[in-house]
């Protein structure tokens, strides 16, 4: 039987939720900023995989998000156990080498 959760819990949710979704949109904007606002950078082919890795990330993101706010309301309802947190670590993992990656290919690229 399906229970009402407490509002406290269901708004903690909530909120975490909404901060991977902001942590989602910020990584989007960050590949769109590369996309544009580094114009200069040759090869081609480096800002495009840049912005491209971003833009796949902050929809890896976001898509985490939602499974994880359903299966955690899911929990909260049935009085289950909650989720494991077992997507963070292999997000920050993929923005880790997506950085490394980034900023060497930038500096290999620059002329100079």
């Amino acid at each position: 039987m399906e229970q009402l959760p407490d509002p406290r819990f269901q708004l903690a949710n909530e909120r975490t939720f909404l901060a991977w979704t902001r942590t989602s949109l910020a990584v989007g904007a960050a590949g769109l900023a590369i996309a544009g606002l580094a114009p200069d950078t040759d090869p081609l082919w480096v800002r495009s995989a840049i912005s491209l890795g971003l833009a796949f990330l902050a929809v890896a993101l976001l898509a985490w998000a939602v499974r994880r706010y359903r299966a955690a309301d899911a929990a909260l309802r049935t009085g289950g156990p909650m989720p494991r947190l077992n997507g963070a670590p292999v997000v920050a993992a993929g923005l880790a080498v997506l950085i490394v990656v980034s900023v060497s290919a930038l500096l290999l690229a620059s002329p100079g």
